[in-house]
């Protein structure tokens, strides 16, 4: 009796442990980055700056009450669009999505409103 006693403890023991791991596993960055939401208003981003992981895909929404075209345009630190970065189309509805890959600050504006439109997004690792 008392070593069946002990070989439910010991297999309980092992099964508390592999929940463990697994709820270690996943809550210490070894889970895919997600997806964070800015909404595109009328000659605003919102939100206009934020951090994200390496990985995460960032989804520009239009709100359903924009009434102007706007764009999602990578650029530099002083918002000069770049010819090389992601681009939306200029659109007034829809989303446009792009994924962080690489750590770093990305900048972005919309070529309708540069002045009044930009943002910065920190990618960390």
């Amino acid at each position: 009796m008392r070593k069946v006693i002990v070989v439910i403890a010991v297999v309980s023991m092992l099964g508390a442990l592999a929940v463990l791991g697994v709820a270690v596993a996943t809550g210490s960055g070894l889970s895919a980055a997600g997806t964070k939401s800015v909404t595109i208003e009328d000659n605003s981003y919102t939100p206009h700056k934020f951090s994200v992981r390496k990985g995460t895909i960032v989804k520009w929404t239009w709100a359903s009450d924009v009434v102007n075209d706007h764009t999602v345009t990578q650029a530099d630190r002083h918002f000069e669009p770049k010819t090389s970065g992601f681009a939306s189309e200029e659109q007034a509805t829809g989303t446009y999505r792009h994924r962080f890959r690489k750590a770093g600050t990305y900048y972005v504006v919309c070529l309708v409103h540069p002045t009044e439109m930009h943002m910065k997004i920190v990618v960390r690792r």
